[in-house]
């Protein structure tokens, strides 16, 4: 099982969360963690790397990572979502790819919750590192079932069940 790990990675407490996370998930499966596993354009831009190309770069990587993983885990802490992680989460569900989305706070922007495009793309929130494990060991195989059976029924419903 292919799974790519979404988040913020631009302080050192996002990369150590992330950091532990990968670890964690790679008892069992094959994680792609962009921090660990991309370019990072912020080292190629100071390698001398012209910042377009750099980009482009982490963009390429990036895109085909996603392109080949089953699950996606998203992590949507904070009060603002990072962006990057929103595209991403965007263009794994146009591939019909898993999320999980992970949210270890209570901050959100909305009086109603998440961003509807947001919760809309998540198939199974978690809350914990523990959360997640549980998730991609125990509940892949029946939440695929579910969203094969939704999908021949036409229901378009998410957020299925941990």
């Amino acid at each position: 099982m292919n799974v790519y790990i979404a988040a913020p990675l631009f302080s050192d407490g996002e990369r150590l969360f992330n950091q532990a996370l990968c670890d964690a998930v790679e008892k069992t499966c094959t994680v792609y963690l962009p921090q660990r596993d991309g370019p990072l354009v912020q080292q190629l831009v100071r390698g001398g790397v012209p910042a377009h190309d750099a980009s482009r770069l982490a963009y390429v990587s990036d895109v085909n990572a996603l392109k080949s993983c089953d699950i996606l885990i998203a992590i949507l802490d904070g009060r603002a979502l990072d962006e990057g992680v929103c595209i991403e989460m965007g263009f794994a569900k146009a591939l019909g790819k898993l999320i999980i989305g992970m949210k270890t706070d209570v901050r959100i922007v909305l009086p109603w919750g998440n961003n509807p495009l947001v919760e809309g793309c998540v198939d199974a929130w978690a809350r914990s590192i523990e959360d997640v494990l549980d998730y991609v060991t125990r509940g892949v195989g029946s939440c695929t079932q579910q969203r094969q059976a939704l999908s021949e029924t036409g229901d378009q419903s998410t957020n299925l069940p941990l």
